[in-house]
C-alpha cells in the first residue's frame, strides 16, 4: 500500500514547477482479470506558458516504473538488468485543445513474427518479499496473456 504514496507523491513534485490546483482522488481499487489495483487519479492545470507535453516529460517514468532519485535509479537498472525494459511502460492518452488526459501504462505485449513477449512487473520496496513480488509480476502477465488468447 506504502508504494501508491510514494508513486503519487513523487509525480506531484514532478508536476508541481508547471502546474496549478494539483488534487488528487481518494484511493480506489481497480479490478482487472488477474490482479487488483490501488488507484488515485491525480489532476493539475497548466501553469501559464507550459503544454500538456510538459506534463508527459515531467513524470514519465514515474517512480513506480523507475524507482525514487530517477535519474540514479535508472542508471542503476541499465546496468544491472538483462533485458530492454523499452516496452515495459509508457503512457496512453488523448491530448485536445482545452484538456488532456493521460494513465501511466505499466504493462504491455510485443508481437515480433511468430512469437509474443510480455512485459510487467512489480514495484519493489523496503520490506518487500521477493517471492510474493514475483507471485505479483506473474499475475499480472497471466493478466494480458489471457486477453491476447481470446
Amino acid at each position: 500500500m506504502r508504494r501508491i504514496f510514494i508513486v503519487v507523491d513523487d509525480i506531484k513534485q514532478h508536476l508541481a514547477p508547471y502546474s496549478q490546483h494539483i488534487t488528487v482522488s481518494p484511493l480506489g481499487l481497480k479490478t482487472l482479470r488477474q490482479v487488483q489495483h490501488l488507484r488515485r487519479q491525480i489532476s493539475a492545470q497548466t501553469s501559464p506558458g507550459y503544454g500538456d507535453d510538459i506534463f508527459l516529460n515531467a513524470i514519465h517514468p514515474t517512480a513506480a516504473v523507475a524507482g525514487l532519485g530517477r535519474n540514479e535509479a535508472l542508471a542503476f537498472l541499465r546496468q544491472t538488468e538483462t533485458f530492454d525494459r523499452r516496452w515495459y511502460a509508457g503512457t496512453l492518452g488523448v491530448m485536445q485543445k482545452e484538456w488532456a488526459e493521460f494513465c501511466v501504462a505499466i504493462r504491455s505485449a510485443f508481437l515480433e513474427q511468430e512469437q509474443i513477449r510480455v512485459f510487467a512487473g512489480a514495484g519493489i520496496v523496503e520490506g518487500s518479499i521477493p517471492l510474493l513480488e514475483w507471485q505479483e509480476i506473474e499475475r499480472k502477465a497471466l493478466g494480458l496473456i489471457s486477453l491476447l488468447q481470446e
